[in-house]
């Protein structure tokens, strides 16, 4: 059997990612044919495929004209690079199946058309909620919001979810629109969600029930010593963001009496405001591989707060 898996990023970037190459390396090990599609990065693993991969592309980095941003937004929406090139590489390497993971923005949903259009199933897992959210987290004020799950993406505008920003709101207006006229998800044959609460948010408008399949992300403990000794404290490991529920960890902290101590490893967008704000928990950075194993050996307990 021979599996095409396209994600944006080709390193570890998040748990997505992680995921993703869990994944690609089980269909491996049982003799499947993987064959990779994703974006050119200096931090990519290496692929026998890279030469098919799509041009570098950062979004919200920088300055840019006005040109480069309205064509950055294009892009954004529907890439004629991933579009060609993906549509190259079934046409090589005849996939059996295509397997999307995360696409949005570099790659864009427009390769699901390019795959169905040829007559190729196309597996698509969600990592997170933009086929009903277009900001991802179903979230807003730090809140569940179920606005949008009935197709009415008009409320990112309304409650200008994107930062509190007008004009990043409505390009991602416009990408719900797009896709949604494109018919992108429509051509999706299965999806995969990792939870059933995310199962239920996408199929009370985006597709049919049958379609979506809960497919629980897994861990190899085969590759895990258990540790006969730790050293007294509570690990958080993950992004600081928002929707991973970090704040309220350290909130719940700093509340208690006694001397737990926590460690927060990982790095995000609060970085910088939890470290002041959360004087009495141990911040390591971003951790992996050696390190990361030996922090996990050591801790008395892992929080998963999200």
């Amino acid at each position: 059997m021979r599996v095409l898996i396209a994600n944006k990023f080709f390193f570890r970037n998040g748990g997505s990612e992680v995921v993703m190459f869990q994944e690609r390396a089980f269909l491996q090990k049982n003799g499947v044919h993987v064959i990779d599609f994703s974006m050119h990065d200096p931090r990519n693993l290496d692929s026998p495929y890279r030469d098919q991969f799509v041009r570098h592309r950062a979004y919200g980095n920088g300055k840019r004209s006005l040109i480069q941003e309205v064509s950055n937004a294009v892009n954004l929406i529907h890439s004629t690079e991933a579009v060609r090139r993906i549509g190259k590489l079934i046409d090589s390497e005849k996939p059996d199946i295509v397997h999307c993971h995360n696409i949005y923005h570099q790659l864009t949903p427009s390769i699901i058309g390019a795959a169905s259009r040829r007559g190729i199933p196309v597996v698509l897992t969600l990592h997170d909620y933009k086929t009903v959210c277009p900001v991802y987290t179903r979230l807003r004020n730090g809140t569940v919001c179920s606005d949008c799950l009935n197709g009415q993406f008009l409320n990112v505008l309304k409650y200008r979810c994107a930062g509190a920003s007008f004009g990043k709101s409505a390009i991602l207006y416009a990408e719900a629109v797009v896709q949604k006229l494109l018919g992108s998800y429509e051509n999706v044959d299965a999806v995969l969600t990792p939870s059933r609460f995310m199962a239920e948010s996408v199929t009370r408008y985006r597709f049919r029930t049958d379609r979506v399949h809960i497919l629980y992300n897994g861990i190899g403990v085969s590759d895990i010593t258990p540790s006969k000794t730790d050293r007294d404290y509570v690990l958080y490991m993950g992004r600081l963001s928002t929707e991973k529920g970090v704040g309220t960890l350290l909130e719940a902290h700093a509340r208690m009496s006694n001397g737990v101590e926590l460690r927060i490893a990982g790095t995000g967008p609060l970085e910088e405001s939890l470290r002041r704000q959360y004087a009495r928990a141990r911040f390591l950075g971003f951790l992996s591989g050696e390190a990361l194993r030996r922090a996990v050996e050591k801790a008395s307990v892992i929080v998963v707060p999200s």
